[in-house]
């Protein structure tokens, strides 16, 4: 069974390539020897030179793991700009229509997408080459716009993207969703023509709770008593999306509740912008840490905490969201603190008790008692997220669904007539 895994326009510096992409080919691969896999790389010329050190490392652990690696930098129309114009749209799907075909021409059984534009160009030639197409959402990416304020539900860019989500979703072989809430949405569409539900990964291997880190970094920072708090990830002070004020008010209120406390934040974000505006909203500077780490070292930090921090802004698609920071955290055995803006992982700490809904329009007197429940550094709360991580989004179970996904699609395909020419 012949894989093309196709990534569009990403970063080869990127955390999410890495974990969501990289380590579950490898797995894939480790797990399952006679898949031939092929990772198909579209990349803008400016990003693969700037990058190019970071690519070289990714093909060479890929080739170490056999796997194959096709490079096409040769994007040199910019997405930023034709992809979200209704005008210039039909030029970007022209020019990169050709670059696909040339990388489809080898003939592939599956073409696993991991975007909306190149799931679309992978449904417009499966009839030519004869695969079955993935169409992995990782979000609904239309309304994430919205959320971001980006589009407007009359944005004709906005109409034309949902138009080509019921059209991919209708005509890919399967389209995965990587939430239940999402999932539900899905079936819910009559247009869907095969919802598949395969959550985020975690490389539990990696992410794991480290006794003898935590005791070394709460020494070295004087966090024996305290109640430490972690985020991870990118943040940023303009954006809607991971903004610095989302989490003031939640830093400002686990103080009140909790005035032991103290946050790690995580992050290879510029470091002063953070400090001004935590400190021009009152957020006591000795109170934190802002440590640029490498991925690599990121579960010494989380496991010297005692929770992780996740909220957002609303949006039409809250419900759905899951994030990846949410399961590292778990497989570090950290219970969450999210609000319910991050919905999916919302309803995995009232499923599972793993943590705290924290939502600060509402009454805060419960809120304050499970703060305080976590603060206590339970250890059987941390088992259990460690549990819940192993149980439900180790990349080794990941790539297990998507070995049966590939299956199921594969046998699928030879079972039907040959098409006629």
């Amino acid at each position: 069974m012949k894989l093309a895994y196709i990534i569009y326009n990403e970063r080869p510096n990127s955390g999410l390539l890495n974990t969501q992409v990289i380590s579950v080919l490898k797995t894939l691969k480790l797990q399952y020897p006679n898949l031939e896999i092929t990772l198909i790389a579209f990349w803008q010329p400016w990003i693969y030179i700037k990058y190019l050190s970071e690519y070289q490392l990714i093909t060479n652990d890929l080739k170490s793991h056999k796997i194959r690696v096709l490079s096409y930098p040769f994007l040199l129309i910019p997405s930023r700009h034709f992809l979200f114009d209704i005008y210039l749209f039909p030029i970007l799907h022209s020019y990169v229509r050709i670059l696909f075909k040339l990388a489809l021409k080898s003939r592939y059984d599956i073409v696993h997408c991991r975007s909306y534009f190149s799931s679309l160009l992978s449904v417009d030639l499966q009839h030519i080459y004869n695969h079955s197409t993935i169409f992995d959402m990782r979000s609904f990416w239309p309304l994430e716009h919205i959320t971001i304020n980006y589009w407007t539900f009359n944005d004709p860019s906005y109409l034309m993207w949902k138009s080509y989500e019921k059209y991919i979703s209708r005509n890919a072989h399967a389209t995965v969703s990587v939430s239940q809430p999402m999932f539900n949405d899905l079936e819910s569409m009559n247009t869907c023509r095969n919802p598949v539900l395969i959550p985020l990964s975690v490389d539990t291997n990696i992410f794991k709770y480290d006794k003898a880190a935590r005791c070394r970094v709460r020494s070295t920072f004087h966090l024996e008593d305290k109640f430490v708090v972690a985020y991870e990830g990118h943040l940023g002070v303009s954006s809607t999306w991971n903004n610095i004020h989302n989490y003031i008010p939640y830093f400002k209120y686990i103080l009140q509740a909790i005035p032991s406390s103290f946050f790690f934040i995580l992050t290879s974000s510029p470091h002063e912008p953070i400090f001004e505006i935590l400190s021009n909203n009152s957020i006591p500077l000795d109170k934190l840490a802002i440590i640029s780490s490498k991925p690599s070292d990121l579960y010494i930090w989380l496991s010297a905490a005692d929770a992780g921090i996740y909220v957002m802004s609303p949006g039409p698609d809250s419900h759905t969201r899951l994030g990846v920071k949410t399961v590292e955290y778990l497989s570090c055995g950290l219970p969450i603190i999210v609000n319910s803006n991050v919905g999916a992982a919302a309803d995995l700490v009232q499923n599972y008790d793993i943590g705290i809904v924290l939502d600060l329009k509402n009454g805060f007197s419960c809120s304050k008692t499970r703060l305080k429940m976590l603060a206590v550094k339970s250890l059987p709360i941390r088992n259990r997220c460690r549990t819940i991580a192993i149980s439900l989004f180790a990349v080794s179970t990941i790539a297990d669904k998507y070995y049966n996904l590939y299956t199921a699609l594969y046998k699928q395909r030879h079972s039907e007539p040959p098409m006629l020419s």
